[in-house]
């Protein structure tokens, strides 16, 4: 059973190589983004452009008007907005989704991005420290980063087999089988060092003499 599910965790993993090695081939062709939405308000992504493609993992919070106090203390914060335009019955009103980013920390490749966004557009013309915001952390790294790590299992996998099958084309020794030694009989060794009769003969008719 144990080998079982190391057989299909070992081939997730090499599903998961797989698909790394896709989104950064396909990078090379055209601009995209992939988006998975997990529990807990996890966010995995994957993005591309000019061939260079990155994941990123993003955590979200639900919407507070104390969002500032969940960012860094290191930098200031830049807020920004995206106006839309509504047209409303003849009515034309003017919308903003408010963006506030924190400094971006980069190292080694690796960048912690942290803000808070407003899931909707606003109508209502409040201040940016006053109004509800979700606030956010993000990681965000290369596609090749996570290759080494998910080719660990696979690897021990193949150690594993190859080993197996080695074992299984070794040939098996042969065994002999020896008569049983009769009671009384004299050991072959032993045998093969008497001397012949008429050697012993002629020795004891020199001691007579």
């Amino acid at each position: 059973m144990r080998h079982v599910i190391f057989t299909i965790v070992s081939g997730l993993s090499l599903l998961g190589c797989v698909a790394l090695l896709l989104t950064g081939v396909w990078s090379f062709c055209r601009d995209f983004r992939c988006l998975v939405h997990l529990p807990g308000g996890i966010e995995l992504s994957a993005s591309g452009w000019q061939g260079e493609a990155r994941l990123t993992v993003t955590r979200w919070r639900a919407n507070t008007k104390d969002w500032y106090k969940a960012r860094r203390a290191e930098g200031p914060v830049v807020i920004s907005a995206e106006t839309a335009r509504l047209n409303e019955g003849g009515t034309v009103r003017y919308a903003a989704r408010l963006i506030a980013q924190c400094p971006t920390k980069r190292w080694g490749g690796f960048e912690l991005n942290a803000g808070a966004i407003s899931p909707s557009f606003l109508t209502d013309s409040t201040g940016p420290m006053s109004t509800p915001l979700a606030p956010y952390r993000s990681l965000s790294m290369p596609w090749y980063y996570p290759t080494p790590i998910l080719l660990v299992l696979p690897g021990l996998w193949m150690y594993r087999w190859t080993r197996r099958r080695r074992r299984r084309a070794r040939p098996m020794p042969s065994l002999r089988l020896r008569p049983p030694r009769q009671h009384g009989a004299m050991p072959r060794v032993w045998a093969s060092h008497r001397k012949p009769a008429s050697h012993v003969s002629c020795s004891r008719r020199r001691h007579g003499r």
